[in-house]
């Protein structure tokens, strides 16, 4: 046996090729133990495919094809032109709240142009990309502290949202980070909103 074949075996072995031929009834095992970062690319075996992991740039690719494409901007479509209002809660009576019409101006006003550059339909279209994509929407709210034009709102890439795992149920302490390179480059959240 040459250097070649026995380096063949060898890594054969180690990517778990021998170990998916074992069989179950005898107990032998089928998976590797090895990170697939230094298993070969196996492909797909005949009546095997493989298919990759939903990561967020998968399912953006995903999301690509003619008849996935299709689908979501169908449903994004019939959501994002859907007729809105603003109205007091039911079981509220306008006359009992205080200024109840002039907040609910201020609100409308404030979800028709919800920053400088988007409207209603192109922020929303962009966090319903992301939500029928990869379940992952998000908008940020920030505080303007103008009366008259109390918050405003930006879609975010939702792929980019973190949970701090360490978070302790404390509303003060960040909740979720925004990973824009190394955990130098985060944006701390608290519980939806920024710090």
């Amino acid at each position: 046996m040459g250097v070649r074949a026995t380096v063949k075996g060898v890594w054969e072995r180690l990517a778990g090729v021998e170990a998916a031929a074992g069989d179950a009834i005898m107990g032998d095992r089928k998976t590797a133990m090895l990170p697939s970062i230094l298993s070969p690319y196996q492909g797909g075996r005949a009546g095997q495919n493989a298919l990759p992991k939903p990561t967020p740039a998968n399912l953006r690719k995903f999301a690509e094809t003619p008849v996935v494409r299709r689908a979501i901007n169908v449903v994004k479509d019939k959501i994002a032109s859907m007729d809105w209002q603003v109205r007091v809660r039911r079981g509220y009576d306008v006359a009992t709240v205080v200024d109840a019409q002039a907040r609910m101006n201020v609100l409308r006003r404030c979800l028709e142009e919800p920053n400088v550059s988007d409207s209603f339909r192109v922020l929303w279209e962009q966090v319903l990309e992301d939500l029928l994509v990869g379940g992952f929407g998000t908008v940020e709210m920030e505080a303007t502290g103008d009366p008259l034009r109390p918050f405003h709102l930006w879609a975010v890439d939702g792929a980019t949202i973190q949970i701090d795992s360490t978070w302790d149920g404390d509303p003060e302490k960040p909740r979720f980070a925004q990973a824009t390179g190394g955990w130098a480059g985060r944006a701390w959240f608290h519980c939806g909103m920024t710090s």
